[in-house]
């Protein structure tokens, strides 16, 4: 699911409320924005408006994706199916979720029709059965914006989504970020980039507040972070530049 912590409880109306095995949900008309807002175990996890415009962070990565020419991707957490609702490009998603429910709550939340269908099955799973691999897969999967499914945020997850991409392939993760969580942060880090040689972050924090630009490096753990990875031939190497073994103008291509 998604990430930003909801404030739409006091002035706005209870449009729908529901309990499934996964989750609480609870959908709210926000009159002040011409929206409606899906909310996950009280974490505001989906927006949308006549418009099709979503949380900024979705926007951000419909940005990502069209910008690098992708059409077809794999959505791991429904979110209410509002990516590529208002992307600047014909984005083709597939959204994979546990919950069956998504079905009916998408629809509930929805202003017009989703950009793609809901497959319900488990995130690791679906990805094991896959016979092809993918352009761009997005995980976006959470039952609260400060808890995550753990299967979802381990070295092996991060293996299997990389094996799922065609060469060249983009990886968008949405990790959680909370600032009294050094080691997890840092250890998410290091085992997303163990996987990945190629990433950049995005603070969903400052891309909340309307501006923002993707780094080499996580610099703003303030709150949730978008990592943006390609596939590439150097993913997994572990080489080190040292004093007993010099291989810096080998690599340079200057020997």
């Amino acid at each position: 699911m998604a990430v930003l912590l909801g404030a739409y409880w006091t002035n706005d109306q209870r449009l729908y409320l529901a309990r499934t095995a996964y989750a609480d949900y609870e959908l709210l008309e926000v009159p002040a924005e011409q929206a409606r807002v899906l909310s996950v175990n009280r974490s505001s996890s989906s927006r949308d408006d006549p418009d099709g415009k979503g949380h900024p962070y979705i926007e951000a990565i419909e940005t990502a994706l069209c910008n690098r020419g992708i059409r077809e991707v794999a959505v791991l957490g429904a979110a209410g199916r509002t990516l590529g609702r208002d992307a600047g490009c014909l984005l083709r998603p597939t959204f994979v979720d546990i919950d069956p429910g998504q079905g009916k709550l998408s629809g509930r939340l929805l202003f017009g029709p989703p950009a793609g269908p809901l497959v319900v099955a488990d995130a690791r799973a679906w990805l094991r059965a896959q016979k092809r691999r993918w352009p761009a897969i997005v995980a976006d999967a959470y039952s609260h914006r400060t808890s995550l499914p753990t299967h979802l945020a381990t070295i092996e997850f991060y293996q299997r989504v990389r094996d799922t991409l065609v060469d060249g392939g983009t990886a968008i993760f949405n990790v959680i970020s909370l600032p009294r969580q050094q080691a997890f942060r840092t250890r998410t880090d290091r085992s997303i980039r163990t996987v990945f040689a190629d990433c950049e972050t995005l603070s969903v924090a400052v891309l909340a507040d309307g501006a923002a630009a993707w780094a080499a490096d996580d610099d703003e753990q303030t709150d949730n972070v978008l990592y943006r990875c390609v596939r590439g031939d150097l993913d997994g190497d572990r080489t080190i530049y040292s004093d007993r073994l010099q291989r810096i103008d080998n690599d340079r291509g200057l020997r």
